[in-house]
């Protein structure tokens, strides 16, 4: 018996001394993580006119709309032993959706990037398009110090084409989008969890398509005085309320005479009721629907019109207060503000 118990103990221990030399190798050697945080790149392309109305439309690629040069450097290091070269390697992710084909990416549903984004290649430099997947610098250095800080540039330099998914009218906005996230590791396929860097962007697209609603001024609805009371139901407008009926005047240029149209409300909809038009009080939405009263829902909902010879049309729609809570709100006024877009149908 007194064999068979050290016999036992011996094998245990091996095996202990051999899970942890395993992960002491990968604790220690490959992945490569910024110091102190993930630095972030933001770029602003300003506007950029599409002036030919021949390129607003699906399948034309603008190559180089922006290319950005910031000089920015940031402070990083990778886990070491200091026993071999080795060279970085990068795979870039993003939390995109992916475009018509690989290497595009969709920032909204009118446009699609594609990036390339310099990277030093031993002696040379080039712009890499991404995805990356352990893209190797074939810079060879050794690891003397573990956790030794150096300067890093990756992400400073690149350029960002477009590609259009959806001819649009008027612009298209990019609101410092986060495009991709830029890994770094020395052992291919061991990578840390937190990027070196992240690419924002943001910038204006304009068509040279456009359309002019309301002669350019607001669009005013008043919805009179109503008792609070009247609100009872969640999602209902107050007792005995009509909806609201509007009419408002589209003038387009450069757009085909008696083309179909729609147009769409931009705005933050209720918490409490998705299918209504946040207002400052939380109790109460606005819904907004076409003519035969079919629920047009915020950002997503369409009411489709066309215009006549003269590339105009009148289109008219409605809207009413809704409850959002089923409680009696506030008493005092209450205030939305949406935008009405213009699209081809």
């Amino acid at each position: 018996m007194r064999v068979f118990s050290v016999i036992f103990l011996r094998f245990l221990f091996g095996a202990i001394l051999l899970i942890g030399s395993i992960d002491n190798v990968w604790a220690s050697e490959g992945p490569c993580y910024p110091s102190p945080s993930t630095h972030q790149f933001h770029y602003n392309f300003g506007t950029y006119a599409i002036s030919d109305i021949n390129n607003n439309h699906p399948g034309v690629f603008i190559p180089d709309v922006y290319h950005w040069h910031s000089g920015d450097n940031y402070q990083g290091y990778c886990e070491c032993t200091g026993l071999g070269m080795a060279d970085v390697k990068y795979k870039t992710i993003t939390s995109l959706a992916n475009g018509h084909t690989s290497g595009f990416y969709k920032l909204n549903e009118y446009l699609e990037f594609s990036m390339d984004i310099l990277l030093v290649n031993g002696d040379s430099q080039s712009f890499v398009p991404i995805p990356w997947n352990n893209v190797a610098n074939h810079w060879i250095e050794q690891c003397y110090v573990a956790h030794s800080v150096h300067q890093w540039t990756t992400g400073s330099e690149g350029k960002l084409s477009l590609y259009i998914a959806k001819a649009f009218i008027g612009e298209t906005v990019i609101i410092d989008e986060k495009l991709v996230d830029i890994y770094a590791t020395r052992v291919s396929g061991n990578y840390g969890t937190t990027p070196m860097a992240s690419v924002y962007m943001a910038g204006i697209i304009t068509a040279p398509q456009k359309c002019v609603i309301n002669a350019g001024q607001m669009v005013t609805v008043n919805f009179g005085n109503i008792s609070a009371a009247n609100f009872t139901t969640k999602t209902q407008a107050p007792t005995g309320y009509s909806p609201k009926t509007i009419s408002t005047a589209i003038k387009c240029t450069n757009v085909d005479a008696y083309a179909n149209l729609t147009v769409r409300f931009q705005a933050d909809a209720s918490p409490d009721y998705a299918s209504a038009i946040k207002t400052n009080n939380p109790d109460i939405g606005v819904i907004m629907m076409d003519t035969n009263g079919k629920l047009t829902l915020p950002n997503s909902g369409l009411i489709p019109f066309h215009l006549d010879g003269n590339a105009e049309a009148t289109v008219t729609f409605k809207a009413t207060p809704v409850s959002t809570t089923g409680k009696i709100p506030g008493l005092g006024k209450f205030t939305a503000q949406a935008y009405i877009r213009v699209d081809y149908a």
